[in-house]
């Protein structure tokens, strides 16, 4: 109901816009007849006058009128186009869609066409995902966990900047393979590019000689340490055994 008030009370400002520019094409006024007549003859020479000159053809606004005529101008004041309520009645149909301007003209940036699809798109793909699968799918064919999915890639739509900042870091972690990688670029395939590649730039916190020197961290040598503490044990055993003997 809202959205038909709106659509046809834009109707009727663009009709009223449509008058504007008719009126302030045309002559308005009166006409002075000098000669004595009749109230028939007076609406004929107005009327002949009218088809005349007041019309869309009348461009130039300009009429030609002999002695027994003499036409007195009505200044008309032209209305301004009512740009503000057009464009109240404009925004309240792009609420009802959920969009705007830069949407229907292809000027919004990476954040907002992310925000037009979760809010708009999304839900609509999501109802349906859920209809085509309980329209198209048996119960068994659920049961077994089937079911018809809408998604999209939203980097399809993306900058090339933003492409080229998400889709190396995929690509340097193993997650895109190389083709991938180039369909995000807009390249076309390579041949053995179905591969992943991982960067050896990271490596753990524990590996760090492993990977520098190609050499795993040693443990500390202590063999000094449990040559000195057996040696101590061994005298402490045998002095004990002499004084048990002596005692």
């Amino acid at each position: 109901m809202e959205l038909k008030r709106s659509l046809d009370l834009i109707e009727t400002s663009g009709e009223a816009i449509k008058n504007i520019v008719n009126r302030s094409n045309s002559l308005a006024g009166y006409l002075k007849y000098n000669n004595i007549a009749d109230d028939e003859e007076l609406k004929e020479i107005a009327r002949n006058f009218q088809d005349a000159y007041m019309n869309k053809d009348n461009a130039g606004g300009i009429a030609a009128i002999d002695n027994t005529v003499e036409f007195k101008e009505i200044s008309q004041r032209t209305p301004s186009i009512p740009t503000n309520q057009i464009t109240f009645l404009r925004d309240n149909i792009y609420r009802y869609y959920g969009v705007n301007d830069k949407i229907l003209t292809s000027t919004l940036n990476d954040t907002e066409f992310i925000s037009f699809y979760e809010n708009v798109i999304e839900p609509i793909s999501v109802q349906l995902s859920y209809e085509f699968t309980f329209k198209l799918l048996t119960p068994r064919e659920i049961g077994y966990g089937n079911r018809i999915d809408f998604v999209a890639n939203l980097l399809q739509y993306a900058t090339l900047q933003t492409r080229e900042t998400i889709g190396g870091g995929m690509f340097d972690r193993g997650a895109l393979t190389i083709n991938e990688y180039r369909e995000l670029m807009y390249y076309g395939p390579v041949e053995d590019g179905d591969q992943r590649l991982v960067s050896l730039n990271y490596v753990k916190v524990g590996d760090q000689s492993l990977y520098q020197v190609g050499q795993q961290n040693e443990p500390p040598d202590d063999t000094g340490a449990n040559d000195r503490e057996k040696r101590a044990m061994q005298a402490a055993t045998r002095a004990y055994m002499q004084i048990m003997k002596g005692g």
